[in-house]
């Protein structure tokens, strides 16, 4: 019975979207935790109200401008901030509460509805087109490209910053590269669960894979296959039980890391 609900173009779209990005985005996430860029993370969470504020004051479809604000924002902040030891942070900041205040001003003076600009924050991913899964099939296929050609600089980069020189390896270049494929990223998977439940496509799945991998190689591949777990369970369980994915889905996620975490207690 529950496979007549995929007969419906946007479930399965949505399903699809939210498969691949569980498979696909976790990695990320645990470039998030070990190169500590959770505060850009909210950073990125407050920019993606400015583009969707600027989306739709221009007509723009929210899936192209929000990675663009995003990707533009981190572009300028390691501009900024590349000439100074913990410059990196502050500049962050000054951003996030910055890109909050330009959304205001652009729903105020263009007259954008608030409650439209605002629905980025709980996602829509029954609302999804076909651009939007390629665009996330894409950028899967990107990182996950990245991290299987590039596994031995990644390590160095994320090991320690003068190893990595020493050790020859670009650390900037892959630094760089690495943030803006957060930012693209985070503003993708807000299209699909939202910005305050973002951490269930992301994050969580990364704490897992960090948890119980004894190697960045073991971390990235248990982050994938926790990530696709919750992901296809959640919403199974949306369409079984008639809950919003987004919060079948974290629930899952934490359920998951929950269990993970007693287990590891007990281990000990």
């Amino acid at each position: 019975m529950i496979f007549s609900y995929f007969q419906y173009p946007p479930i399965l779209l949505g399903f699809l979207a939210l498969l691949f990005a569980g498979l696909t985005f976790p990695p990320t996430g645990v470039f998030i935790l070990r190169l500590h860029l959770v505060p850009m993370r909210f950073m990125l969470m407050h920019a993606s109200l400015l583009g969707g504020a600027l989306g739709l004051a221009l007509g723009i479809p929210g899936g192209i401008i929000v990675p663009a604000v995003n990707v533009l924002f981190l572009l300028i902040i390691l501009s900024l901030s590349r000439h100074r030891a913990g410059a990196l942070q502050e500049t962050t900041t000054f951003f996030m509460v910055a890109s909050v205040a330009l959304a205001f001003l652009v729903i105020y003076k263009t007259n954008v509805p608030a409650k439209d600009t605002l629905a980025i924050l709980w996602g829509s991913i029954y609302a999804l087109n076909l651009l939007d899964l390629i665009q996330i099939g894409v950028l899967g296929l990107l990182s996950t490209g990245y991290i299987l050609f590039f596994r031995r600089s990644i390590t160095g980069v994320m090991y320690n910053r003068s190893v990595a020189v020493t050790s020859g390896i670009p650390y900037t270049l892959h630094f760089n590269w690495i943030v803006v494929l957060v930012g693209l990223m985070v503003g993708l998977a807000m299209r699909l669960v939202g910005a305050l439940l973002l951490d269930a496509l992301l994050l969580l799945p990364a704490i897992v894979g960090t948890r119980l991998g004894r190697s960045l190689r073991q971390t990235f591949l248990l982050a994938s296959l926790t990530g696709f777990v919750t992901s296809l369970t959640g919403f199974i369980l949306a369409l079984v039980l008639d809950l919003p994915v987004s919060a079948s889905v974290t629930i899952v996620a934490a359920v998951i890391y929950g269990g993970v975490e007693i287990y590891l207690r007990r281990k000990s």
